[in-house]
């Protein structure tokens, strides 16, 4: 194999096995972590778990999984419809809005040391390979 091809494929398993370390985010982790901001960004209607599975890439059974601890912890809102029983819509406590709040704040923050470190030019550079490397990715893998 290319020593390019194969530095690549070590950077992205390096990347993934950080996502999926145990409390990726503050005190949440990394699939509690983005569905906290997904539901911040859909108030104050909410979103139903459907949605929610489909933007996480999860299927339904885990993100109900997931969001019946979510909800035990006092981070989420199920709102039943009363026309349509099967219709939830999924929005956040008080205590849920400022647990995103924080992970949003922890990601800024971790962002600023990385381009602080990189400095401007090699910032910018990332940021434009990145966005190269997931318009790939989303060709090909997320059709």
């Amino acid at each position: 194999m290319r020593t390019d091809v194969q530095e690549l494929i070590e950077v992205f398993h390096r990347l993934h096995r950080k996502e999926y370390e145990e409390k990726a985010y503050s005190d949440h982790k990394m699939n509690e972590a983005r569905t906290l901001l997904i539901l911040k960004s859909a108030q104050p209607e909410g979103m139903m778990v459907r949605d929610l599975s489909n933007l996480l890439r999860v299927s339904s059974p885990f993100v109900t999984q997931l969001l019946n601890s979510m909800e035990e912890s006092g981070l989420i809102f199920r709102n039943k419809n009363d026309q349509d029983r099967r219709s939830v819509h999924i929005t956040l406590t008080e205590k849920g809005m400022k647990d995103a709040e924080n992970i949003e704040r922890h990601i800024h923050k971790f962002y600023e040391g990385l381009a602080d470190r990189l400095g401007e030019e090699d910032s910018r550079q990332l940021a434009k390979l990145m966005n190269l490397a997931m318009d790939y990715f989303e060709e090909k893998m997320f059709k």
